[in-house]
């Protein structure tokens, strides 16, 4: 009891926590970046812009709805197999949109600072549009099977996978894909934009760029940062019982496997709060837009990043 206890309690304190700082934090990020013209035709922004939108909705459908069933442990719902279908799609779906949009914005930026001019026209505003499309028909194409296989058990209750190999997919999938290839090319070319920011002086918008790059390496370290406890966490579970979750809810495993889990979420809730710290002009800019937009006329800050 004393486990359920600690696992509530760090749901709804820290859920909470996070849940508010992610819905201001992405709410601003969006009204920022969908509101001044320069973020919105910059491609690795526009990225940005997006999967701000996709966190925004993960505040409500993944952090939200864990408060309110695995926290307060609210009842109605809770045992019913939509709710535990939903719940397992949104996940999946939403976190890895995110995750896809914040790795593209990271390569987008390699190719907008790279000396090469034909690498430099890879990044294009038109593509990222239709590259956007792609990415969110596939995710929830990924997602239809967590939708089918996700199942209450009958036995203990617990929100699981019915089929045995599905089941043992998901935590590799977690891991290989969403941890450890999104870590590893979200480092590689966040230092080879940071490389090519520090070594290239033929950039026409040259200090916009630097801040931008501040901003993707900053946003690279929270990722992995908060990605990294609950990879190490699935990698355990997958070793020693081949699941990502244990079946019996009081456990120690399934204890720290919702706290990791929630941990994780920081990734969707402190993009604004990293770009604050990284760079002046967006900061500027958020001044500009909260505390002057009435003196616009008067005030028009720069076009940097």
């Amino acid at each position: 009891m004393l486990l359920v206890y600690v696992s509530q309690q760090g749901t709804i304190c820290y859920g909470l926590f996070i849940f508010i700082i992610g819905v201001v934090g992405n709410a601003i990020n969006i009204f920022i970046f969908g509101s001044v013209h320069k973020y919105r035709t910059t491609v690795s922004t526009f990225y940005y812009l997006i999967g701000s939108i996709v966190n925004f909705i993960l505040m409500f459908t993944n952090v939200g709805m864990r408060i309110v069933y695995d926290g307060f442990v609210f009842e109605p719902g809770s045992n019913s197999n939509a709710v535990c279908k939903i719940r397992r799609f949104c996940n999946i779906t939403f976190g890895m949109m995110s995750l896809c949009f914040s790795c593209l914005a990271t390569i987008d930026q390699y190719f907008a600072t790279s000396p090469n001019v034909r690498v430099r026209n890879c990044s294009n505003i038109k593509w990222a549009h239709r590259i956007t499309v792609i990415v969110i028909i596939i995710c929830c194409l990924h997602g239809i099977p967590y939708l089918i296989f996700a199942n209450l058990s009958p036995v203990t209750g617990v929100c699981r996978y019915i089929d045995a190999i599905f089941e043992v997919y998901v935590p590799l999938f977690i891991v290989i894909v969403l941890v450890i290839i999104v870590g590893i090319v979200m480092i590689s070319f966040g230092c080879l934009a940071f490389r090519n920011i520090e070594q290239t002086t033929i950039l026409a918008d040259q200090g916009a760029q630097k801040q931008l790059t501040r901003m993707i390496c900053m946003q690279v370290i929270l990722v992995v940062f908060c990605l990294a406890p609950y990879g190490i966490f699935n990698i355990y579970m997958w070793c020693t019982s081949g699941i990502s979750v244990t079946a019996n809810p009081n456990s120690i495993q399934a204890v720290v496997s919702q706290l990791s889990g929630l941990f994780m979420w920081t990734n969707y809730a402190g993009s604004f709060y990293v770009f604050l710290i990284a760079s002046s002009s967006f900061r500027r800019r958020v001044k500009c837009r909260f505390l002057c937009w009435r003196n616009k006329s008067r005030i028009k800050p720069t076009d940097q990043m």
